[in-house]
């Protein structure tokens, strides 16, 4: 590539060289050297069978790993019409394509639509019309955000794992603002952007990544570390607050997540549930004496093969341990929230509401008063904040409903708030691409809005001053 590039560049230096990259493999720093621009393809491969279907994520996620390289050209999102080439004559379903075209602007890449044939030999008349579609919504906002920054507090280091998809997941379903980062891409000052970072379970820790968590945190930073296969790097331990020695149980099944009644933010939205569903490994460990525990282990009450046999199957012989699944600690000047269970195996596998409240409250424990963008959680639905002079941004996704989507399922009523900057006053809050009639009030330097009626995608702009 790098003598095809020079090449290139010989003959005719205004031809720019567009290179492919994929969200699992490459190396972004790798590809921009021989590349202007790049571009990766989410394939909503439907032909797969509904059981392989493609995580709803994925276009989302692709362009949020994109954006991560610093004065370059936004990336191309390519968006294949077809549910597989398989069956590349014919188009995906209309409310699926809109759905998974939506997420490319919104997340601040440029969309790269791609049929098979042109006008006149496309049978199926739905591509056409969805293309003209998006890219009439797509003219209505582009300007701003041409140059806009994303307005994130929370950072997903990607380690291209599954527990990295379950955090992804989780954190789109719950509407928090997150960037994402892989390990070569890191710095301090990179990290000093964020108020909080997540860190997946069976991160690869190198010697310069435990420095730079430990100088982060040390400075202010807060982290959330998931690692329940007791592989925890020994330089760490301190940071965490946990004593040397982990253990790591057997698979359990039949287990709960306990909260405790002091965990504070950590059991918001689950007040009458003290028991959430849990399985999987456990980092068995023994804090510090001035290491919190916010929830522990309830065990297995039954083997899983007698788990329904009742009566005598059905009582808890064991309401409590001392074992933690959810540890706070203070170091230096941050905080360390310490999950030695898999959270993001359970919220990838089994997609129930507590697990994602759960990972919301995580987040939000850490930002605490701070957040700055924060509404009701709805499963299914997307939200990108972004900011540009004197301009917010917020883009919102609807993807609810079975995918694949046959009908879009309008939500009404969509209520958010945005916390301004001291003194920042609202002069204009706008629908861009539905331009309906938003409702907006200011309430201690809080913004709360209402937007009537979400189709598939909008974007409110908020003007200050």
């Amino acid at each position: 590539m790098e003598k095809i590039y020079k090449t290139v560049k010989l003959k005719k230096p205004n031809i720019p060289v567009i290179l492919y990259y994929s969200l699992y493999k490459d190396n972004l720093n790798a590809r921009t050297a021989t590349a202007d621009i790049i571009c990766t393809e989410s394939q909503d491969v439907l032909s797969m069978g509904y059981k392989n279907i493609p995580q709803f994520w994925k276009p989302a996620l692709s362009i949020k790993m994109g954006r991560t390289i610093e004065d370059y050209p936004m990336p191309f999102g390519i968006i294949h019409s077809c549910p597989g080439m398989d069956w590349r004559h014919t188009g995906l379903p209309t409310a699926e394509y809109m759905f998974w075209m939506s997420q490319i602007p919104s997340n601040g890449g440029f969309i790269w639509h791609s049929i098979t044939g042109f006008n006149d030999t496309i049978s199926d008349k739905r591509i056409l019309k969805s293309i003209s579609d998006i890219n009439h919504m797509i003219v209505k906002v582009e300007n701003y955000m041409d140059g806009a920054i994303s307005v994130s507090q929370t950072l997903l280091l990607w380690n291209a794992q599954s527990s990295a998809e379950g955090w992804a997941e989780g954190l789109i379903n719950t509407q928090i603002q997150f960037d994402v980062m892989d390990t070569y891409q890191i710095t301090l000052e990179k990290l000093k952007r964020y108020q909080t970072v997540v860190i997946p379970e069976k991160y690869q820790f190198t010697d310069k990544v435990i420095k730079i968590i430990r100088d982060y945190v040390t400075d202010g930073g807060t982290i959330i570390l998931e690692a329940a296969s007791g592989e925890i790097n020994k330089e760490l331990l301190d940071v965490i607050g946990i004593h040397n020695g982990i253990i790591s149980s057997e698979y359990l099944a039949a287990s709960y997540f306990k909260f405790h009644e002091d965990c504070g933010l950590l059991q918001k939205g689950l007040e009458n549930t003290p028991l959430i569903p849990h399985r999987g490994v456990v980092a068995y460990c023994r804090p510090h004496q001035d290491t919190q525990i916010l929830a522990s282990l309830v065990p297995p009450f039954a083997p899983l093969d007698a788990v329904g046999a009742p009566p005598e199957r059905a009582s808890i012989l064991t309401p409590e341990t001392d074992l933690p699944l959810c540890t706070l600690h203070m170091y230096g000047k941050g905080t360390v929230l310490f999950l030695p269970f898999q959270l993001s195996m359970l919220a990838r596998e089994y997609k129930l509401s507590e697990h994602y409240q759960l990972m919301r409250n995580c987040v939000d424990l850490l930002l605490g008063k701070n957040k700055k963008f924060d509404m009701k959680i709805v499963n299914g639905l997307q939200a990108m904040m972004y900011k540009k002079e004197n301009k917010i941004l917020i883009h919102f996704v609807n993807g609810i409903g079975q995918r694949p989507l046959a009908t879009a399922i309008p939500f009404y009523e969509l209520s958010f708030t945005v916390n301004l900057e001291q003194n920042e006053k609202v002069k204009s809050v706008i629908s861009c691409i539905s331009e309906e009639q938003v409702a907006y009030k200011c309430e201690n330097n809080t913004l709360y809005c209402r937007l009537p009626r979400l189709e598939v995608w909008d974007m409110i702009k908020i003007e200050t001053e």
